[in-house]
This record gives C-alpha cells, sequence and structure tokens, in this order.
C-alpha cells in the first residue's frame, strides 16, 4: 500500500502500483517495502525521566503519545532537576518538542500528585479545605488532569472530587485505602491507576478490609498491609464483582489494565 500523510494526519491509502496517493511533487517519500505501518501508540501510564533516554525511546518504540502520571524528573545539568519541579520541567518539554526542537511524543501531564502527606512533587492535603485548595492550585497551574493517591482521608478524597467536577476538570489516580472503588466511581474518577482498590471492591467484606488496611498503615505494619490483597482474593464474590464492574460502565470508569507492583513502604509514599 502507499501512504499519504499531509500534516501529521493520514489522506490516503491505496494499492502501490496502482494510482500514486502522493500528489505533491516535493514530497517526502519513504521506502518501507517489507515492513508495517501502524498508527501511533499511546502509553497511558509513565512516569517520565530523564528526557535523553525516556523521550527517544518512546519514539523508537512507536510511542508517539504519553500520559504522564508524575514525571521521575532526573536531568543532570537541566535547568529545573528537583523532583517537585516535574511539572514546569515536562512543559518546557512539551513546548519544545511541539515546537519541533526535541524528539519526543504528545503528553498529557498530571503535574503534581495529591496525597495525605507532604512528599517530594505531591500537594498534601490532610483534610477537605486543603483538597479544595489543592485542586484550585492545579487548575491555576494549567495542568491537563488531577491526580490522586493512596493516603487521602476519605472526606479529603470527595471533597477533591466534588472541586474537580466543580472546576471540570478530569480526575483520575489510585482509590485512596479509606475508600472504596465504587464510591471513588461515583466520585466522578475517570480511571484507576494499578488496579487499586478493585479487588478489595470485589470482596463480599471490603468494607472489613479497607478498615484494616487503614489501621495497618497508621502503625506502618508492612505485614499487615500487604496481607490485605491476599484475603480480597480469597473474599472474591461474584455478584459483588459483577455489581461494581457494571458501576464502571455506567460512570465510564475506566480500569488501568498495568498492575505494576507498589512498593508502597519501601519509602513512605513512594508509591506512584
Amino acid at each position: 500500500m502507499s501512504v499519504a500523510i499531509h500534516d501529521h494526519r493520514i489522506m490516503s491509502m491505496s494499492p502501490t502500483g496502482g494510482v500514486s496517493a502522493v500528489s505533491c511533487e516535493d514530497a517526502e517519500v519513504v521506502d518501507a517495502t517489507g515492513k508495517f505501518l501502524i498508527s501511533g501508540l499511546w502509553d497511558m501510564h509513565v512516569h517520565t525521566g530523564r528526557k535523553d533516554i525516556f523521550l527517544p525511546l518512546y519514539i523508537a518504540n512507536g510511542v508517539t503519545g504519553v500520559r504522564d502520571m508524575g514525571g521521575d524528573i532526573e536531568d543532570p545539568g537541566g535547568e529545573l532537576s528537583s523532583l517537585s519541579a516535574r511539572y514546569i520541567q515536562l512543559s518546557l518539554w512539551r513546548e519544545a518538542i511541539e515546537e519541533g526542537s526535541l524528539i519526543g511524543p504528545r503528553l498529557v501531564i498530571a503535574g503534581f500528585l495529591i496525597d495525605g502527606f507532604k512528599w517530594p512533587g505531591d500537594i498534601a492535603a490532610a483534610n477537605a479545605e486543603e483538597g479544595r485548595h489543592a485542586v484550585d492550585v492545579l487548575k491555576k497551574t494549567g495542568v491537563d488532569f488531577v491526580k490522586v493517591k493512596s493516603y487521602l482521608s476519605k472526606d479529603t478524597f470527595l471533597a477533591i472530587a466534588a472541586e474537580v467536577r466543580r472546576q471540570h476538570m478530569v480526575l483520575a489516580g489510585h482509590v485512596p485505602d479509606a475508600v472504596r472503588a465504587a464510591e471513588a466511581s461515583d466520585a466522578g474518577q475517570k480511571s484507576i491507576e494499578h488496579l487499586t482498590g478493585v479487588a478489595l471492591g470485589c470482596s463480599a467484606v471490603e468494607g472489613q478490609l479497607i478498615d484494616e488496611r487503614v489501621k495497618a498503615f497508621a502503625v506502618r505494619d508492612r505485614a499487615r498491609y500487604a496481607g490485605v490483597e491476599s484475603r480480597a482474593a480469597e473474599t472474591f464474590d461474584t455478584p459483588t464483582a459483577k455489581a461494581l464492574f457494571s458501576k464502571f460502565v455506567v460512570n465510564g470508569t475506566r480500569r488501568a489494565a498495568r498492575q505494576e507492583r507498589c512498593r508502597r513502604f519501601s519509602s513512605v509514599g513512594s508509591s506512584r
């Protein structure tokens, strides 16, 4: 097949040797005989690091768009190498990519993340008022969406979700430990990263497991905390799971497929 592309869009396709798909005399012709052509891929959960490593690797692997869930910025010699400046740095890279001075994918950026305590690159929100304020700050900063993390209280999370809706923004991230997956979906969370909370949401004793996990985190009991997921699998209930997934469909909640292990206790708050 011959494929004609203009201004980054496919304009036409026709059998090679037939009517030429290229009409412009000054068109650049790429001979891809024996190769495959696919649309650009999107990676919907990344933590972009050094631009000299990550950005070209995305393109080399056919990933022309990424959803950055909080960049792990380590850019030696860069103007803004601090992790807490991740949104600013990623925004500068995005501008350079759009101008054509830097090779990289399209970037959709969360920027600063909201969690229940202070961590580099995050906004701490210990109560509902702080949660609403964090959303307001992110709105003014210009982030593409709001990402929440695991250690927000239920009241704080619900306040954040309500403010996100009021500000006409998009909410994504973890289902906080103190929140049911169904509650997060009803509150307007559009994607659940790492499937956090989903296993518990399919358990016949979800409320009990949530209480256990919150108590385990409060005393930093790693074994007890980690054991909650196993107990969720052991108490899986088909009608409960079907009800949860039906709610996701009705609410338009996406379940992120990537199931990375989150080493939440390697250092407090390090799970992304």
